[in-house]
């Protein structure tokens, strides 16, 4: 999604030194009483709010309420809650492109653009 946007994300937890030293860390200071990164909400409640520090991990997949977003957003552009049908305009979006000639790397706006044409039969 950002590089739809023209933009870099950067993950720096899969940075080689962040992830030598997870991988370091024992496995008993990572998880403690039911609690995930024991060690290091340990040592940010020194510097952070309690209810910061301890909140409940939340997967973004799992009720950050992006998914939900995207969801609806799709359904409005394409008038339809069937998202395999979207998934699938995409790859023939692709594969028109490539039969074409058109192996570079695509916009993902006009992929999109086209697939949602595909799917409300306006192509």
């Amino acid at each position: 999604m950002p590089l739809a946007y023209g933009t870099t994300t950067h993950h720096p937890f899969w940075a080689r030194p962040v992830m030598r030293t997870a991988l370091d860390t024992a496995p008993e200071c990572k998880v403690r009483e039911g609690r995930e990164k024991y060690h290091l909400r340990t040592a940010m409640g020194t510097r952070l709010p309690e209810p910061i520090a301890w909140r409940k991990k939340i997967a973004v997949h799992h009720g950050g309420g992006l998914q939900q977003g995207v969801i609806r957003r799709l359904e409005r552009d394409t008038g339809t809650a069937d998202r395999e049908r979207l998934y699938r305009a995409c790859f023939a979006e692709l594969l028109d492109r490539a039969a074409e000639g058109a192996l570079e790397p695509a916009d993902p706006w006009s992929v999109l653009d086209g697939a949602v044409r595909r799917v409300r039969g306006t192509r």
